[in-house]
Formats: C-alpha cells, sequence, structure tokens
C-alpha cells in the first residue's frame, strides 16, 4: 500500500498489498542510536467507509518516504519498519480513523542471539557479528580502531552485544543500516 499525504509530501508502502491511500492525516518515526534502542513510527489514515479496516493484520513492511514539495512524488526511503498494530477507531470527533503503529525493522532484524568469541578491533567484530549472524543488513562508515579487545558470548541478544561494543568504543554504531532502508 502506498500511502501519500494530501500534499504529495508523504508516501508510505506496506508490503503485499496494491493499493494507495491520499488519506494520511498525521505520521511520525523515530529513529535511534541502537545503542539507545530500536526506534518506532505511528500513522493515522482517513478511513471514512471503513475502506482500510481490515486491510492490514501485522506484521507487514512498512517504508515511510518523504520528499519537499506539493505535488512531488515521494522517492526517498526515510525509514522501514513492521507494522505491529493496526487499529480501527471510531469517534465522533474524529470519525473513522486507522491507526498504524510498529517498530523499526531493527526490532526484528537484531532479534538474533549471538555466540562469538574473538580479539580483534571494535569494528572487526562488529563486521563479524553482523555477517555471521544477521541477513538483510549491510554495514558502511564504521569507524576504524587501533585498539583490540577481547569478547565471549555465547547466545548473548545482538543489541546487548551491540552496546557493549559501543560502551567499550565510541561511534561503533554510526554505520549500520538495513539493505535499501535509510534507516
Amino acid at each position: 500500500i502506498d500511502i501519500v499525504s494530501e500534499d504529495g509530501t508523504v508516501t508510505t508502502t506496506v508490503a503485499n498489498s496494491q493499493s494507495t491511500v491520499n488519506n494520511v492525516i498525521s505520521g511520525e518515526f523515530t529513529k535511534m542510536d541502537f545503542s539507545i534502542g530500536i526506534g518506532g513510527f505511528k500513522l493515522r489514515i482517513n478511513n471514512t467507509g471503513g475502506q482500510y479496516t481490515d486491510l492490514w493484520q501485522g506484521g507487514e513492511t512498512v517504508n515511510l518516504y518523504l520528499d519537499n514539495g506539493i505535488g512531488l512524488t515521494a522517492s526517498t526511503l526515510t525509514f522501514t519498519g513492521i507494522l505491529d498494530y493496526p487499529k480501527n477507531t471510531n469517534t465522533k470527533g474524529t470519525g473513522q480513523i486507522m491507526e498504524l503503529e510498529g517498530r523499526h525493522i531493527g526490532a526484528v532484524k537484531f532479534d538474533v542471539f549471538v555466540t562469538l568469541e574473538m580479539e580483534d578491533t571494535p569494528d572487526e567484530i562488529l563486521k563479524a557479528m553482523v555477517d555471521q549472524n544477521i541477513t538483510g543488513v549491510t554495514y558502511a562508515n564504521v569507524a576504524t580502531f587501533s585498539e583490540t579487545i577481547k569478547v565471549k558470548w555465547d547466545n548473548k541478544p545482538f543489541v546487548d552485544c551491540l552496546k557493549e561494543l559501543c560502551t567499550r568504543s565510541t561511534n561503533i554504531s554510526a554505520g549500520i543500516t538495513t539493505k535499501g532502508a535509510n534507516g
């Protein structure tokens, strides 16, 4: 589903669907540094007549595209997430609204456990963590470090390993992105 704001500045694509939504009321997303947590998104769509009521079940991929300018086709991928909660509401004040809420794609991609014993620079440890444990993710602009550290993880959550690397060496998380997405 492509979700386009009335002025054409926001487009969101929800996987596995063909229709276009031009009824975005509001939307927001947060991208966080991995040492802090995983971001999320919320969208509110005019659902007058219930045309979107049964369209989403949860688990769909959501891509948020943002471009400045009225009438432009949104083409800049800004955020990728997973839909957790589609909710249809109907109140006198706002009418029938479809609310979509979810997490950054990293919440699913990084919900893995790492088993790794390695002594190397933090940047090389990070690359080994990604290469050995996560598909669909790449790294770029990872700072290079000269000091070596030793890690020994046995089924430790990926995000906890990443947080440990961040505390032991600064800016290690700067360049991790999902493939094809800017966040």
